[in-house]
């Protein structure tokens, strides 16, 4: 995600209600990727994310910031789903999150 990027504001609503629901079973790590690093601190902030790792990473161009490279992001918003066994599903719908957690 990123602070200036409306559709990734846009899914905030539904990924608090997966940490409501699935907290204890779900790990959520948010990555911001921000050309300043303080307008993503300061957007977490201001959306209070209850969960608790937040990655701010600031590069000139987002998408080739390290963990944008890293995990083959070309664009936001992404989720990944990682599951036990280190598998990871890429940009699966909310409903698909809450099946594969339930089948666990």
């Amino acid at each position: 995600w990123a602070s200036w990027c409306g559709p990734c504001r846009a899914e905030f609503p539904e990924i608090f209600r997966l940490h409501e629901d699935l907290g204890d079973q779900l790990t959520i790590v948010s990555v911001a990727l921000e050309k300043d690093a303080e307008n993503g601190i300061n957007a977490a902030r201001r959306h209070a994310f209850p969960w608790r790792y937040q990655i701010v990473e600031e590069s000139r161009f987002v998408m080739t910031a390290d963990i944008a490279m890293t995990y083959g992001i070309s664009s936001i918003p992404t989720k990944i789903l990682v599951d036990p066994d280190g598998k990871a599903i890429y940009n699966p719908s909310y409903d698909e999150i809450r099946q594969k957690i339930s089948s666990l």
